[in-house]
């Protein structure tokens, strides 16, 4: 646009030198009057010179803010997915541990082990070193319901063993048996796992947020 005006300006000057009448103090044999004459071409193409260079380093100034922009924000998506796709694999390990679907043994031998600790504190960590994922994790909620978690699985293993040490007496006091509370602690560990798959899809734009 600034470049179009320029040009009207500088063909409105030529115009008017050429359609103006001669100067009272300058004849048709004045070298003054060709001097001008010759000067508002010349000074004329080096300003539409100028503002096309102005322009075009603008121009050029924009398109390289917009490569920069559009080149940090796919790095931070980069970093998203590095930092889900760490949270997802020990997600799945903690599964394949003590899996949805199984026995009552299987969840109570989960709980009895120390293995699931160890998972558990891997996955508490990673949360931590989070900061590109979903604010979920990155603001420290989910820190807190695994801390919360790890606290609900020593809980377990305690009415675990009080159970077992005296089975008799801990159903006279109607104590939950080892396969309930194990059960219990599976549905609350699901719960968190499901959760943080949920998020995870859509932070990275695979699903919308969860209700």
């Amino acid at each position: 646009m600034m470049l179009h005006a320029a040009t009207q300006l500088v063909a409105a000057l030529l115009q008017s030198t050429q359609a103006a009448a001669p100067c009272p103090q300058l004849n048709s044999d004045s070298p003054w009057k060709w001097v001008i004459q010759s000067l508002v071409p010349v000074a004329g193409g080096t300003l539409i010179a100028v503002l096309s260079f102005y322009q075009n380093k603008r121009s050029e100034q924009r398109q390289f803010d917009r490569n920069q922009k559009a080149a940090h924000e796919q790095w931070i998506r980069d970093q998203k997915k590095i930092e889900w796709q760490k949270l997802i694999k020990q997600v799945a390990k903690i599964e394949f541990y003590m899996p949805s679907v199984a026995y009552g043994k299987k969840y109570i031998d989960a709980v009895i082990e120390s293995d699931l600790d160890e998972y558990l504190r891997e996955l508490t960590q990673l949360t931590l070193e989070c900061v590109y994922a979903d604010f979920v994790i990155a603001d420290g909620r989910f820190y807190h319901k695994l801390v919360a978690l790890q606290a609900d699985k020593y809980k377990a293993l305690g009415a675990i063993e009080n159970y077992n040490s005296n089975p008799h007496a801990a159903n006279i006091e109607g104590l939950p048996s080892p396969h309930k509370v194990a059960e219990e602690f599976r549905a609350k560990l699901a719960s968190i796992l499901r959760e943080i798959h949920e998020h995870a899809k859509t932070d990275l734009g695979i699903s919308q947020p969860p209700n």
